[in-house]
């Protein structure tokens, strides 16, 4: 077996095995891993890196006469509640069972 394979099966047996993704997403989220000030989600989940994204998003849905929106892990929904989804029926789904309850409340 190659290095770089042997490498990357003993990191996930150490560091993953013990630990289904549920529990190491709701531990990111719990201990704001990525650091975020704004978002459990990560910098990339702010609103200064989604600026572009938020203002296209509704038209690109629109040109695609899109219907339903899935959204694949939504996180904590932070930026995507800036985004007007009036037009289309909004799903979204995580793995973070506090997140997903959060959600529900507030959304």
């Amino acid at each position: 077996m190659r290095f770089i394979d042997r490498l990357k099966r003993t990191l996930r047996q150490r560091y993953l095995s013990s630990r289904t993704p549920v529990e190491i997403f709701s531990s990111y989220a719990h201990k704001n891993k990525w650091g975020d000030k704004h978002s459990l989600s990560g910098k990339g989940s702010n609103l200064e890196a989604t600026a572009n994204l938020r203002e296209v998003l509704p038209a690109i849905l629109s040109d695609l006469d899109a219907q339903t929106f899935l959204d694949l892990p939504c996180g904590d929904f932070f930026w995507m509640g800036h985004v007007d989804l009036s037009e289309v029926h909004y799903l979204g789904g995580d793995i973070v069972p506090e997140l997903i309850e959060k959600n529900i409340k507030l959304y």
